[in-house]
């Protein structure tokens, strides 16, 4: 993959740099004590799925991905749209844009 803008991911839920990206984010934002610092974090979120994902080639990857997180029944709750930084296996995140369920993206 060149460097430049961002590529989209065919099957985000098979790629294993989107699918580590994911489980980050899932811990930072779910399984965290503390995750005051991101707001629209539903409270009873226990798992998230990502709805689409593109790479973009820097010094390492940012990882874009549209996210639902979902409870415990697996019934979608709101979403957003993150980018993991990923630093050669030192994954951070640089980027939370939070949406509600009554946000169609437009």
């Amino acid at each position: 993959m060149l460097c430049g803008g961002y590529r989209t991911v065919e099957n985000p839920v098979v790629d294993k740099d989107i699918s580590e990206a994911a489980a980050f984010v899932l811990k930072e934002f779910v399984l965290a004590e503390d995750n005051s610092a991101f707001s629209g974090i539903p409270k009873n979120a226990v798992d998230l799925k990502v709805i689409s994902a593109s790479k973009q080639v820097v010094a390492g990857l940012n990882l874009r991905m549209e996210i639902v997180f979902r409870d415990q029944s697996e019934k979608d709750l709101s979403g957003g749209t993150v980018v993991v930084y990923n630093r050669f296996g030192t994954l951070s995140i640089t980027s939370w844009e939070a949406r509600d369920n009554n946000d169609d993206g437009s």
